[in-house]
């Protein structure tokens, strides 16, 4: 919907904002396209990098993650170090959890969104695994990627896409920033 607004003596359209939700990818990844090594081992991220997908959530408030992702997170009592963030956990099996910033859902990406959506949430972030990036990928639901890349190479691991996206992606980048000694936030939008 478009509204007038004048400025001066000239009269402008203005179009309402959009009020879809913004979905945002956000990664600490390898340079050669590892989110994890096989064992789960996040240890190539840095203190910046942290510093950097704290301040996200914080942001954002909002957060999707996988089973294996929420089970490394509980481990490393990671969810008491993010504080006003809520996570919904995308998994088929049967979690109890008592934290009430916590949500387990079953729900297909596409299903889950529309129900934030009725929620009122306007962004959210996909963190993880890479099964859960590939499923937001898959069905078109992202938006734009914030990816960290850290100054090493793995040579095997978890991919940030568990599975080969069968769709071609077009992305633009919109900033590059340095976030410490060698590690790069790669800000990209996806083109739809």
């Amino acid at each position: 919907m478009n509204f007038p607004f004048r400025k001066g003596s000239k009269v402008y359209i203005a179009k309402k904002e959009n009020k879809e939700m913004r979905i945002t990818l956000y990664m600490a990844m390898t340079l050669d396209g590892f989110i994890a090594r096989d064992d789960d081992s996040t240890d190539f991220a840095s203190k910046n990098e942290w510093k950097s997908f704290s301040a996200m959530l914080k942001k954002v408030k909002y957060a999707v993650i996988g089973k294996r992702t929420y089970n490394i997170m509980a481990q490393g009592k990671e969810f008491e170090k993010i504080k006003n963030c809520h996570f919904f956990v995308m998994t088929k099996e049967k979690i109890k959890e008592d934290n009430k910033s916590i949500t387990i859902t079953n729900k297909s990406p596409k299903d889950l969104i529309k129900e934030l959506e009725k929620r009122g949430i306007k962004q959210v972030c996909i963190c993880g695994g890479g099964m859960i990036n590939s499923a937001f990928l898959e069905t078109g639901l992202i938006d734009e990627m914030y990816l960290d890349v850290m100054p090493v190479m793995i040579g095997k691991g978890i991919p940030l896409f568990g599975k080969k996206n069968t769709k071609k992606v077009t992305l633009e980048l919109k900033e590059v920033k340095e976030l410490g000694k060698n590690e790069m936030q790669l800000h990209y939008r996806v083109k739809k």
